[in-house]
């Protein structure tokens, strides 16, 4: 893969942290909310930053800081996150199946 193709992959700024303490204000807002209201059932407990978007192996939390992505789990570990063919094929099925499973 050629070094152009691979910066298309990612954030180009990465790593880019913008604010003075970390995690940043609205951050830290998203994060207090998300205790309150999320249980913790729903996996690998809470990760100090809110991710506002992720592209490859980077990620921008709700206060513009971008971070190198070194929490990827199995779903993006192979790929990265929102991989421009993985995103398409995901259209697509939308279009034709969102939800196949069936409780008898």
């Amino acid at each position: 893969m050629s070094e152009a193709k691979l910066e298309s992959l990612h954030f180009a700024d990465a790593p880019r942290i913008t604010s003075s303490t970390l995690p940043g204000p609205m951050a830290a807002e998203a994060l207090a909310l998300s205790a309150r209201t999320e249980s913790m059932a729903r996996g690998g407990g809470r990760m100090p930053v809110a991710m506002d978007r992720a592209f490859g192996a980077t990620f921008k939390d709700t206060d513009g800081n971008t971070y190198i992505d070194l929490s990827a789990g199995v779903g993006v570990s192979s790929v990265g996150r929102c991989h421009p063919k993985v995103v398409q094929a995901i259209r697509d099925q939308s279009e034709v199946l969102m939800h196949a499973l069936e409780v008898n």
